[in-house]
C-alpha cells in the first residue's frame, strides 16, 4: 500500500464520518462552542482526555462523534479490499 492508497483511505473515512453528521442532523446543544469551553479553565483542558470531571455537554459531544465514527467504520468495512473478477 502506497501513499496514494493511504490518502484515498483517509479521505474516505472523513467523508463517511461527515456523511453521518449530515444524516444525524444538528449537533447536540452546546457541541461546537469551543470559545466557551476554553474560558472554563482547567476543566476545559481536561474535558477531552478525562472521563471523570466532564460535564454533560462533553459527554453528548463525545457520543455524537462516536456515532459518526461507528457509521464510517461500518460503511467502509463493506467495501471489498480488492476488486472481485466477474463470474
Amino acid at each position: 500500500m502506497g501513499p496514494r492508497e493511504l490518502f484515498i483511505g483517509a479521505v474516505a473515512v472523513i467523508l463517511a464520518h461527515e456523511m453521518h453528521h449530515l444524516r444525524q442532523g444538528p449537533a447536540p446543544l452546546g457541541h461546537g462552542d469551543r470559545r466557551q469551553a476554553l474560558q472554563e479553565g482547567r476543566l476545559a483542558q481536561l474535558a477531552w482526555a478525562c472521563d471523570d470531571p466532564v460535564d454533560d455537554r462533553v459527554v453528548r459531544a463525545r457520543d455524537y462523534e462516536a456515532r459518526a465514527d461507528e457509521h464510517a467504520a461500518k460503511l467502509l468495512s463493506n467495501i471489498p479490499s480488492r476488486p472481485q473478477p466477474p463470474d
